[in-house]
């Protein structure tokens, strides 16, 4: 009986035992299959925030805001409470904070959240030595994620700022994984560091586990290069940028008197384009130029004059009609001295100081040579004078054709060589090769002195042939022209008069009324005259 009993005892407990064993079994396998299945899904997750970040950069999304969907996308794969991305600083040789998150206190700081970080940059070398005390700038210097179960607890790295924080905000902080954002080719473009990883099902604190280590390093290499072509893009974009200004004032120092004439008609524009964008009823209704097609427009208001690099400089300054390299007229004034001089009577003597006089005046730019001034020009013209027996003419005749000039300075020839400075403002910008999304700025550019009539030049475009965004830049060039007060050949006139011109102009259908009505009704007129004319007018 006892052996019976003990043989009974001894099979039970070899069932309980394999009992237990395959119990025990299929709970590790049952723990192995949702840890396999965990990190299947976390690693779907990974997949779908490395196509999220690259649909981000796709659909334009500045540098912030690229920033921010890259924190928020480690976030959600390792369901961390908290994160900040730190940018490494390679001048300064520091981390920056950038973007800063806690879910659970509903903070977010940096970025386009409005609301500034105010902690100080983070240095990678202290005393030439590695900031090996700091979590972050320890794993921007060695390259190495760092995984700590509870920071609390961890030895090696100073904590006293996250102690401070965990204090001054009644937050605990527990687990945190640091790790280096480097692009393809190592070079280091930030940190992210999250703290306090959750369980999925209890909600509560947990470490970074292996498969958030593998999961982040591919999608911080992928966000990092990202980053590294958003920002190598914006480099070039501002290299660009201040290449194109570098043209433009090259473009205005050309001439002293015009030194700022592209300047203000990029500002110009700019105020004529918002506008046109703002305004919700009218012709302009249903105007909506995207960002690209603004930039376009300002490109080649900045580009406009590039033809002009080709114009002689005596052309460009020629500040009344005799001037070229030098003003003739001082030849024709020391002339008629030696005509006085040789004068017998004082009567003759003041008459020819009256005819040098009205001469002199013909050479301004602000005097019309009206039928009747050019009828006594020419009559001085054709007057004789002595000289050692032979006889001189009182003006030549290349002085009587720039004297007779009815506006302006210029001759018809040499009007022509300034207009061909929009047929090589084209022929200059065409032979560059513009993005697709600046494509039209060699058109728009040399287009700003077509008109509507087709009186312009130098295609003579009519109507809708001209696209409004030439119609804008046209505008906003004759009403900078009319207004400004560094022109030699001719007094500057107030936004008001103008105004009258450029309504005459509209009214003869040179210029788009709609654009000179938009001038009026906006305010862009009186806001452009205020600051850039010092104008203040109740009118």
């Amino acid at each position: 009986m006892v052996v019976l009993c003990l043989a009974l005892t001894g099979t039970s407990l070899l069932f309980l035992f394999l009992f237990y064993r395959e119990h025990r079994l299929r709970a590790y396998e049952d723990d192995r299959l949702q840890e396999l299945d965990r990190n299947l899904d976390e690693s779907r997750q990974g997949y779908h925030a490395y196509a999220r970040i690259g649909k981000g950069v796709n659909h334009g999304a500045g540098e912030y805001a690229l920033l921010e969907m890259i924190l928020d996308e480690c976030q959600r794969l390792t369901r961390a409470d908290g994160g900040t991305l730190y940018l490494y600083d390679h001048k300064e040789e520091t981390l920056t904070f950038t973007i800063m998150h806690t879910d659970s206190r509903n903070v977010r700081q940096g970025g386009t959240s409005g609301n500034e970080i105010k902690l100080p940059p983070v240095p990678l070398y202290i005393d030439g030595e590695a900031n090996r005390t700091n979590v972050c700038s320890s794993c921007a210097v060695s390259g190495e994620i760092i995984n700590i179960p509870d920071v609390y607890k961890a030895e090696g790295f100073n904590f006293s700022g996250t102690r401070k924080y965990d204090r001054d905000n009644g937050y605990r902080s527990h687990s945190m994984l640091v790790m280096p954002m480097r692009d393809l080719e190592g070079k280091l473009i930030g940190v992210i560091q999250l703290i306090n990883a959750t369980d999925e099902k209890t909600e509560n604190t947990v470490s970074f586990s292996k498969n958030h280590e593998d999961l982040l390093s591919l999608l911080t290499a992928h966000a990092a290069s990202t980053l590294n072509n958003l920002q190598l893009n914006k480099q070039l974009k501002e290299l660009f940028d201040a290449f194109i200004k570098s043209i433009a004032s090259t473009i205005d120092e050309k001439s002293p008197y015009t030194g700022e004439h592209i300047d203000r008609v990029v500002k110009l524009t700019k105020m004529i384009t918002q506008a046109a964008n703002d305004t919700s009823e009218g012709p302009f209704s249903q105007v909506s130029f995207t960002r690209e097609e603004i930039e376009e427009i300002h490109m080649s208001a900045w580009l406009h004059d590039i033809g002009k690099l080709t114009t002689p400089d005596g052309l460009v300054n020629k500040a009344t009609k005799l001037e070229l390299f030098e003003d003739r007229i001082e030849l024709i004034e020391a002339r008629f001295r030696l005509i006085e001089e040789l004068s017998e009577t004082e009567k003759d003597k003041a008459l020819v100081r009256e005819e040098r006089d009205f001469v002199k005046s013909c050479n301004l730019p602000g005097e019309y040579m009206d039928e009747d001034r050019l009828v006594r020009l020419k009559a001085i013209a054709g007057k004789i004078w002595n000289l050692d027996g032979k006889e001189y003419p009182y003006l030549e005749e290349g002085e009587v054709e720039k004297l007779s000039i009815q506006r302006g300075t210029l001759t018809a020839e040499e009007r022509k060589l300034i207009e061909n400075h929009v047929a090589m403002t084209y022929t200059i910008l065409n032979k560059l090769p513009f993005p697709e999304t600046l494509s039209q700025v060699p058109n728009y550019a040399s287009m700003h002195h077509e008109k509507l009539d087709g009186s312009g030049y130098f295609l003579g475009l009519k109507g809708d042939e001209i696209p409004l965004q030439a119609r804008i830049l046209a505008v906003a060039d004759i009403f900078e022209a009319l207004t400004a007060k560094d022109r030699p050949y001719r007094q500057p006139i107030g936004w008001d008069r103008a105004l009258d011109i450029i309504k005459s102009m509209a009214d003869k259908h040179e210029l788009d009324k709609d654009l000179y009505e938009l001038l009026l009704s906006s305010g862009v007129a009186r806001e452009y005259s205020r600051k850039e004319l010092k104008e203040e007018r109740d009118n």
